[in-house]
């Protein structure tokens, strides 16, 4: 399951919220990431953090984004 929304803030500026829970080989974990990104035309870049919230592993660290709209 996934839950992720986003605001732009700014022109060109967006906020991320996501929020998703993974499962399988008896493991289960719960993860959050916030991101902030500024678009350039048809191309955005951003960062954010992510860490884990819940289960078996203790994951924390930087995101670097990039994209491409056509």
């Amino acid at each position: 399951m996934e839950v992720a929304t986003g605001l732009e803030f700014a022109p060109d500026w967006n906020l991320t919220l996501k929020a998703w829970d993974e499962r399988g080989n008896q493991s289960r974990s719960a993860k959050a990431e916030v991101g902030l990104s500024r678009d350039f035309g048809m191309f955005s870049v951003g960062a954010g953090w992510r860490e884990e919230i819940s289960g078996e592993f203790d994951e924390k660290g930087w995101v670097l984004m990039g994209r491409a709209s056509f």
